[in-house]
Parts: C-alpha cells; structure tokens; sequence
C-alpha cells in the first residue's frame, strides 16, 4: 500500500471499471488505476442486494475517485468502462458531473470489438458454420472415446468452444476445428462404426472446412 501511495502521488491517472459474476456468480465490480505504464488495484465491491444500474454504478465511480484523491493523491482525468447500455448512461451522468474540466470518457476498444464479432457470428451463413463446427468440437469435448481417440494422435489440439464475452474465442473454436481436421477424418475412418453419422457427415463436408478456412483468414 505505501508503495502504490508513493508512485500515486501527484500523478493523473485513469480508473478503469468493470464488472462481471465470481465463481458463485455473485455480480461484483472493480476500479482500477493507470498511470499509461503501470496498473494500480483500487478497490472491488460486491454488489450484494444492490441493482446494477447506471445510478449505483455512477455512485460506485464518484467513491473510486473520491478514494484515488484523498487515499493516494491522485487525479482521475479520464474514465473507461465496457459499452454496455447501463454504463454507457452512466458515462454521460459522470460527464455531466466533470462538464467543467478536461475529463474524458471514453468505451473499451476490446469491448466494442466483442460487440462487433458477435454480430458478425449472427449472419446466417456463418451463424450456420459455427453451429456445424460446435457440434464436432462439443462431441469430441464430451464423448469419452472420441475425445481418446483425438488425443491419441500426435499434433492434435484440445477443441476450443467459444465464450459469450470474447469475440476471439470464436476465432480459436474454428481455428482448432481447422488443425484438428486431418484428425477428425482419420477418426472418422478408423471408427466409422463407433462415431456418430452426423458428426461423420460435417466431419467430411468439405464445404464447412474451407468455409472455416477462409473465415480464419479473412479474420486475421
């Protein structure tokens, strides 16, 4: 703590806030400082009983920058949170509060990636190959013996599924699909009797590989 007070003071500084559910899935939210170079953990609050609207979490901003002056001597100049409808409002109440200094607020950069991506798996074609792909990659996730059989080759890859709030992982679920193909149609082959017909028959379609492929590509 005295270490984060001494390179604190007198600098202007960033709070970073962000929120998200634990492990049991109890809504909590953190504040962050950056000074552009290093990142300083300022506080983390559990919500408990409390709402998570754009008004607590204003309320939840002004104590951050509150404790950042009086605790460490710091000014916060500018602000960033994810783009989420609550905390976007939030951002025009806090510039409300500052519109009397340079105090920028601004959206995460990643976030608004993530937004992007998960509208670009909306298009019905490509809605349509990642379901394709999932179900090889959950069945080979999930079934004993497929998912020995895929370790028992060398330069296979654990299959990777994608995740609601990362964009990229959509990415990694293809591009896993993609090097582990020579695999699956080996598998495919060796245990035509033992493996699923449908996973077989997108397993083979050659069509959704090179889709995938040119997705991946297109992508990078």
């Amino acid at each position: 703590m005295d270490t984060m007070q001494t390179e604190l003071k007198g600098k202007t500084v960033t709070l970073m806030q962000d929120g998200w559910s634990d492990i049991h899935n109890t809504p909590i939210i953190a504040n962050v400082l950056s000074t552009g170079e290093l990142y300083y953990f300022l506080s983390v609050i559990d919500f408990g009983s409390n709402k998570k609207s754009a008004d607590y979490c204003l309320q939840l901003a002004k104590e951050a920058i509150k404790k950042a002056a009086t605790k460490f001597n710091c000014k916060v100049q500018s602000f960033v949170s994810d783009n989420e409808k609550k905390m976007v409002l939030m951002r025009t109440k806090l510039s409300e509060l500052y519109n009397d200094e340079k105090f920028i607020l601004y959206g995460c950069a990643s976030h608004y990636l993530n937004l992007v991506g998960e509208e670009i798996v909306k298009i019905k074609n490509i809605k349509g190959l990642v379901t394709n792909i999932l179900e090889i990659q959950k069945y080979f996730r999930n079934h004993h013996c497929a998912g020995a059989w895929l370790r028992n080759c060398k330069r296979s890859c654990k299959p990777q599924l994608p995740g609601d709030t990362r964009w990229n992982s959509h990415v990694k679920c293809l591009d896993t699909f993609i090097r582990n193909r020579q695999f699956y149609l080996q598998i495919a082959d060796e245990h035509e009797k033992e493996i699923d017909d449908k996973i077989a028959r997108i397993i083979n379609n050659v069509v959704i590989y090179k889709e995938a492929k040119s997705f991946v590509v297109s992508g990078a």
